[in-house]
């Protein structure tokens, strides 16, 4: 399908809207184009191939939508829809809501005063979600507004990027290094973060903001020893005010890589969050994608945190994995909610360029999913949990999502502002990315610094580094206001 339209971002949407609809794009050209007459966006599509040549029209009220912007993307999303569901069956969950973040299309509405049937209403009739995708983002639209109700204007939190692993899942697409000689320069890699960390924290304070929380992520930061945890976690003392409110967040990871002495350090630390991610507790599926790694030895690391110290748990799981059912699925999620922790984390699997097994998607890729993700939706609930989060990706088995439940109180901050860009982000380490973020106007804008994104270009060269950190203080300098200008 060749898609001429001149809105690139009209363009993008089209582009996966149709990705999502069609399991391959029919041949044909794809037109579309938008009008605004008074209070009124109409857009018009058409497509045109050697069997088929259909044209629809739609159209939105800027009034009705609280903007021009609002209106006229669903102006395009309806025609897009009524037009590609004429030559397509599949009808997926979130309908033309395609973005990572279809929560902020509720919060938009939310604070712009609708009533919960009001939201329900536009979001399954203008948005085509399914009802039940709508009443869990108009919940999540509230957490997220007594979350963002709680933040000041200098808020941040910060990332810490630990992009190594003990082996490499198939699965797995993210900026990792899990070879003998790249787990060798862990001690290198750590110095030079400690060096970014100290010059963040100067920039940080200098620019007037307040630690709001702190995420340790990877790969697999379980890969550090307690020594090496010890003296990250003493720079960041040592660099930042960290107040007994200062939310911290330690995902070890792998659980082969959990040992009370590492646990110990982080409580120590006054760390209170932890991940210990099993993935599946089935040992034949762990096997098939390649994580080194038994149930017995999750259920070991989570007995260590439990007696270890007070920490809020987080475990995750994968739906869709290779070699799994959803009954095998909902089996280790029963397992799990057996434990009772306090945060659970479920991830729906997504075919990635970068990961080794595709075959792991294609399996899974057969219309057996949404069930059991909706099953695990209402288990977590019944036991008491609530989902707090939600983000979507590309190519994710049966266009499904990945959502974070917790007990009441017990939400991660940093899960909530990061995915949601409630604050500023600022990251140290490879494959880390900060983000300034700008609310004013009718507008988010959004300013992303990214950092090397292997550890071997973040070890040989400071000076991408050194770049960043002149440039957010000259734009913070410049526009202490507003320091995001696109």
């Amino acid at each position: 399908m060749d898609f001429e339209i001149a809105n690139n971002s009209h363009f993008l949407f089209c582009y996966h809207l149709a990705k999502e609809l069609f399991a391959s794009l029919p041949d044909g050209r794809f037109f579309l184009q938008t009008q605004v007459s008074g209070d009124i966006v109409r857009a018009t599509a058409r497509f045109a191939s050697d069997r088929d040549d259909l044209t629809v029209s739609q159209s939105a009220s800027i009034k009705r939508e609280f903007g021009l912007s609002r209106a006229e993307n669903l102006a395009v999303g309806k025609a897009a829809w009524e037009l590609f569901t004429n030559l397509s069956d599949r009808r997926p969950p979130y309908g033309v809501l395609v973005g990572v973040r279809p929560t902020k299309v509720a919060l938009y509405y939310l604070e712009h005063g609708l009533s919960d049937p009001e939201l329900i209403d536009r979001l399954t009739h203008d948005y085509f979600v399914r009802k039940e995708k709508a009443l869990l983002l108009l919940k999540l639209a509230k957490t997220e507004k007594r979350i963002v109700e709680n933040l000041a204007s200098s808020d941040a939190v910060l990332y810490l990027s630990i992009p190594f692993c003990p082996s490499r899942c198939k699965y797995c697409s993210f900026i990792s290094q899990s070879a003998p000689k790249q787990l060798a320069r862990l001690d290198e890699y750590l110095s030079r973060m400690r060096e970014e960390l100290q010059k963040t924290a100067e920039l940080f304070f200098g620019i007037g903001k307040t630690l709001k929380a702190v995420y340790l992520g990877g790969g697999t930061p379980g890969v550090l020893t307690e020594a090496q945890l010890d003296a990250l976690f003493c720079e960041l003392e040592a660099d930042f005010n960290l107040s007994p409110d200062t939310e911290i967040t330690a995902e070890l990871g792998r659980p082969d890589t959990v040992t009370a002495e590492k646990l110990r350090v982080l409580s120590d630390h006054g760390i209170r969050r932890v991940c210990i991610n099993p993935q599946t507790l089935s040992d034949e599926v762990l096997r098939e994608n390649g994580r080194s790694h038994t149930a017995k030895q999750f259920y070991d690391a989570y007995s260590l945190a439990r007696k270890t110290g007070r920490f809020c748990i987080n475990a995750d799981l994968i739906a869709g994995l290779s070699g799994d059912t959803p009954q095998g699925f909902l089996k280790s999620l029963t397992e799990i909610l057996a434990l009772d922790p306090e945060n659970l984390t479920i991830h729906s699997l997504c075919k990635k360029r970068a990961s080794e097994d595709e075959s792991a998607f294609l399996a899974a890729s057969e219309g057996i999913w949404t069930g059991a993700v909706s099953d695990a939706m209402h288990a977590c609930i019944n036991r008491g949990y609530e989902p707090y989060y939600l983000y979507r990706q590309k190519n994710t088995i049966e266009n499904l999502e990945n959502l974070g439940y917790a007990k009441p109180g017990q939400e991660c901050v940093y899960n909530i502002a990061m995915m949601e860009d409630l604050c500023d982000v600022f990251s140290v380490g490879a494959g880390a990315i900060t983000k300034l973020i700008s609310k004013k106007g009718p507008h988010q804008k959004i300013r992303r610094f990214a950092s090397y994104k292997y550890p071997t270009e973040y070890l040989s060269d400071p000076g991408k580094r050194e770049k960043r950190f002149m440039e957010i203080k000259r734009l913070y300098m410049e526009n202490p206001d507003d320091p995001v200008v696109l």
